[in-house]
């Protein structure tokens, strides 16, 4: 067996796992509070991997909060866990027990689930499908639009509609869904779009309010480092990532990380504390990365030299992958300790 792709939510864990060349399916572990492992069977939590039914065929996951989507080799999208918000594409109910297909989105590349964590009913969250139609790329998002955060007025719910396609340009390549903001690169150029909530400065804007804004070029992000399949196998690596109030990508060939919006804890891996509006480098003459991720208050990027992860930021919990020390770090970031 081998894991093709793995994403993590607040407390749950899942990974397209391929038995050949031929089957992929998703096994999810950690808490089910919400549905989020998709066994529906009904257990509080999984201590080890079990097998979601009906995802025969999948090849990417984004995992919000407490809620977990999956892209299919067919461009399909299904959804299951929290539908406090229709964050699983579904109408008139609270929690989706299994994989759910997500009617209306025409056949998508890539998808993005994205949220504030915290019991349900409440925290808002949404999800996001980048879809190709006649070599136009398309948006498609549905949940919570409490910060326009779907991109477009008005409300939200579970039923999937199109970020208005004058106001995103035709060649986007990846997309991205943080906490009430999503964000998207457009290919070749590698420039970032973002648009929902301006919280401390993560949409590249400075503010003195959380004010909402449209899809909006992100001024001085560079070019975003283009994704890369570096084995053939599905999905490419993620090169742009949200978090709850800070976003990272990794830029340029040479693939160097920088992150903007709230610095607190590290996690932006820079001294500097405050608000940082343009992107900053993590550290000076780090580079050579192929994908990045951010978790609440940390970030994690992988060398593409095959080493293990570089992480940065918050270690309370061990999550930078090394022994835990204070709350807080300005540490430069440093590989985790051990994979095996």
């Amino acid at each position: 067996l081998t894991a093709i792709d793995v994403a993590a939510g607040d407390s749950h864990t899942c990974a397209v796992v391929a038995a050949d060349d031929t089957s992929f399916n998703v096994f999810c572990w950690g808490d089910n509070g919400q549905n989020q492992g998709g066994a529906a069977d009904g257990a509080a939590s999984y201590d080890s991997p079990r097998l979601a039914p009906g995802t025969a065929g999948a090849r990417q996951l984004s995992l919000g909060p407490q809620h977990t989507c999956a892209l299919f080799a067919d461009g399909r999208v299904a959804c299951w866990g929290s539908n406090q918000e229709g964050e699983a594409g579904q109408a008139d109910v609270n929690s989706v027990r299994m994989p759910t297909t997500v009617e209306g989105v025409p056949p998508a590349i890539a998808i993005a689930a994205g949220g504030q964590g915290g019991a349900p009913p409440g925290p808002p969250r949404h999800t996001c499908a980048l879809v190709q139609d006649m070599g136009d790329a398309q948006v498609w998002c549905w949940g919570s639009n409490s910060k326009r955060q779907l991109g477009r007025e008005g409300m939200g719910g579970g039923t999937p509609a199109q970020v208005e396609a004058m106001t995103l340009p035709a060649s986007l390549t990846q997309i991205a869904a943080g906490q009430e903001h999503t964000c998207a690169v457009e290919g070749p150029a590698g420039q970032l779009w973002c648009w929902g909530l301006n919280n401390a400065g993560t949409l590249g804007v400075a503010a003195a309010t959380q004010e909402q804004r449209p899809p909006t070029p992100i001024m001085g992000a560079g070019e975003v480092t283009a994704a890369v399949d570096p084995e053939g196998a599905a999905p490419p690596l993620t090169t742009v990532a949200a978090g709850v109030a800070s976003r990272c990508v990794l830029l340029g060939d040479t693939g160097t990380p920088h992150c903007f919006g709230l610095q607190q804890d590290g996690r932006l891996g820079v001294v500097a504390s405050g608000i940082q509006v343009e992107p900053v480098p993590v550290q000076d003459g780090f580079s050579g990365f192929q994908q990045i991720g951010l978790g609440l208050t940390f970030g994690c990027a992988l060398p593409r030299d095959g080493g293990l992860p570089q992480c940065w930021g918050n270690n309370a919990s061990g999550q930078l992958g090394r022994p835990t020390g204070a709350t807080t770090t300005e540490e430069p970031p440093q590989s985790v300790a051990s994979c095996g």
